[in-house]
């Protein structure tokens, strides 16, 4: 997990992403280039370099890229997106309860979560 020193790149980076999907044009903002140049996180640096690599033409490429980006930085960002978005894009979701055998039932959803895809 991201340290909370990193948050505030993280945010504006996420909301970059965000606009540049939606189709707006707009230059990066300077705050998580600064925070990554100050230590930041290494997700930071990873979604940058990522982000640099993607060509701006044609747009209908661009957007599909940066969609895929941005699915791949929230799923690093926080465990919890990632599985989200996986039943998102599952054409069939499938739940099931069964009883809690732990006070965490966190530890109870890690046990019971499919391996693989």
């Amino acid at each position: 997990m991201p340290l909370p020193a990193d948050r505030p790149a993280l945010d504006l980076l996420d909301a970059h992403l965000e606009a540049l999907w939606d189709g707006k044009d707009i230059p990066l903002p300077q705050g998580p280039v600064r925070l990554a140049a100050k230590g930041g996180g290494e997700l930071v640096h990873w979604a940058l370099d990522q982000l640099r690599r993607i060509p701006r033409e044609p747009k209908d490429a661009f957007a599909r890229q940066i969609g895929d980006l941005l699915t791949e930085f929230r799923s690093r960002r926080c465990p919890w997106n990632a599985v989200a978005l996986r039943l998102l894009d599952d054409t069939y979701t499938f739940a099931a309860t069964g009883p809690r055998r732990y006070e965490d039932w966190a530890h109870d959803v890690r046990r019971a979560a499919p391996v693989g895809p």
